[in-house]
């Protein structure tokens, strides 16, 4: 497997699709990403026309440090923040702001300086960082300002604010704002205000993207509806990233706005390990002024019906929505492979990962096949060998990708027998599919039809999701796939030493895998109905 052409495909793919997001996706801050992946862009096709053999080794770093590590610390970076680890987060903003000094990031550290004091319960050394925040008038500062406002539970005078600012639409397009502001509507009991806030403002197609935002305004939605289907689907989905102790906080929340106090009070009793301090001033709020059950004329006749569709759809997309499976539930077949592929490929190197030879005697199948007595094994074997470290990589990465989310899916056992079954597929049935158009000799190893068994499995059930009932998630998901399957075909058809028939086989045979498990788990919602 060549480096190079790996590396100029992810390249190519990765900045064209940033340059449609950030062109197409009705984003208003993305001009830095939008010139970086356009250059890069039109950097390794440059590159491809005047030097193929040296296209992407040369841009792959490139687009390492202006793409793909923006990207990655931007991501540790909100991780450390959710899980108040403010020295990382501190540490992050700093290096992001070095890797990516645009779209107003450069603000970054400061924000995150002026967040950690205020979740201290120290908003009063905050305050002169603040006022320079407030100055700026950026949606960092606006971030800031939220923040402090929901730290002290100050919910009138946020909602004051925006209504006093002469560009509220503009703010309430900003996700830590909108998300304040629908969590401010219902911690004053303004319910039906409160939906239609969302609604408008939290539930569009630009908020969506930020997942973690959007699937935290739906369960601040469902929590004060006493909705305990909505802010369940939440956490076992995108808010599965939350601490314990603040999906305990949810989870206290919804049920007392259910009416049921002795429950509602084991959970805020349980939000107290490992609180932080902005935590436990908002739990004792909670404490202090509990919420009361939902009334009969809380919301409209309209908005009831369109929170009842919000909990069919979060129930359905918990179901089918593979890709937002968030990370309470284990995935240990997923790491129990990755560890086995690793311990084999160190037997490799023992004898040159590459070596031929060498994968002959450990268990490479040659094609045509012909097999000595007793070496059926082969067949097994194959399927767990690498030729050489960038092959082994390539399949870890997808692996651990795809696995979890399978995983997390469809349950260990069924992503264990869908990964084996499609690795022995591919190798299995290979050579009486290939033997007719083979030139030559061939030998086969490799995990890939074990991995496009799980891509095909996934696919399979967002297809089976589809069919059940309409959701954007699901959808958007299903959209993403085909495009992944796309592009892997044309990956295989066009890059030498890839066999795509045994990626096919494998594909195929996940898919099978997948509707079936699909169709499984839409009779089981209909058995619980």
């Amino acid at each position: 497997m060549d480096l190079n052409t790996i590396l100029i495909w992810m390249v190519a793919a990765s900045s064209g699709m940033l340059v449609l997001r950030m062109t197409f996706g009705g984003s208003t801050r993305a001009v830095g990403w939008l010139c970086k992946s356009a250059g890069l862009l039109v950097l390794v096709l440059v590159l491809w026309w005047l030097t193929p053999d040296q296209a992407g080794l040369i841009s792959g770093p490139i687009w390492g440090v202006l793409i793909l590590g923006p990207i990655l610390v931007s991501r540790s970076m909100t991780m450390a923040m959710v899980h108040r680890n403010w020295k990382r987060a501190a540490l992050m903003a700093r290096l992001l702001c070095i890797l990516h000094p645009m779209d107003g990031l450069q603000n970054q550290p400061q924000v995150v300086r002026v967040l950690a004091l205020i979740d201290e319960g120290r908003a009063d050394e905050a305050a002169d960082e603040l006022a320079e925040l407030r100055k700026l008038d950026t949606p960092l500062a606006w971030t800031a300002i939220v923040l402090e406002a929901k730290a002290r539970g100050e919910w009138a005078e946020l909602l004051s604010w925006l209504e006093q600012r002469d560009d509220t639409v503009r703010l309430l397009a900003h996700p830590p704002v909108v998300a304040c502001a629908v969590r401010a509507l219902g911690e004053i009991g303004r319910l039906d205000d409160m939906v239609e806030m969302f609604r408008v403002h939290g539930d569009t197609e630009l908020l969506r993207k930020d997942v973690l935002g959007h699937g935290l305004m739906q369960a601040h939605v469902g929590a004060f509806l006493g909705r305990r289907t909505i802010v369940d689907a939440m956490l076992n989905g995108p808010l599965g990233v939350l601490p314990d102790c603040s999906a305990e906080f949810l989870l206290g929340t919804v049920e007392q706005a259910a009416g049921r106090p002795e429950i509602a009070a084991k959970h805020l009793e349980a939000s107290r390990v490992n609180a932080h301090p902005s935590l436990l001033l908002e739990l004792e709020r909670r404490l202090q002024q509990p919420l009361s059950p939902l009334a009969d004329d809380a919301l409209t006749d309209e908005n009831r019906v369109w929170i009842d569709g919000l909990a069919e759809s979060t129930g359905h997309e918990q179901r089918f929505a593979s890709l937002s499976t968030g990370t309470r539930k284990p995935t240990p077949a997923t790491w129990s492979l990755c560890a086995l592929l690793g311990a084999i490929f160190v037997v490799e190197m023992q004898g040159g990962a590459e070596n031929l030879e060498n994968l002959m005697r450990l268990g490479a199948l040659r094609v045509p096949v012909e097999l000595d007595d007793g070496e059926w094994w082969r067949r097994i074997a194959a399927g767990f060998l690498h030729f050489g470290m960038v092959h082994l990589v390539m399949n870890l990465a997808a692996l651990v990708l795809l696995g979890r989310w399978l995983e997390r899916s469809i349950g260990t056992p069924r992503m264990l027998a869908c990964y084996l079954a499609s690795t022995l597929t591919s190798i299995g049935l290979f050579p009486l599919f290939a033997t007719a158009t083979l030139e030559q000799p061939q030998i086969v190893v490799g995990a890939s039809g074990g991995v496009m068994g799980l891509l095909g499995a996934l696919l399979g059930v967002i297809i089976i999701g589809r069919t059940q009932g309409r959701s954007r998630v699901v959808s958007a998901q299903f959209n993403a796939l085909i495009l992944l399957v796309a592009m892997q075909v044309v990956f295989d058809l066009s890059t030498p030493n890839v066999s795509s028939l045994a990626h096919t086989l494998g594909l195929v045979t996940g898919l099978l895998f997948g509707l079936a498990s699909g169709t499984a788990i839409a009779r089981s919602a209909k058995a619980e109905a």
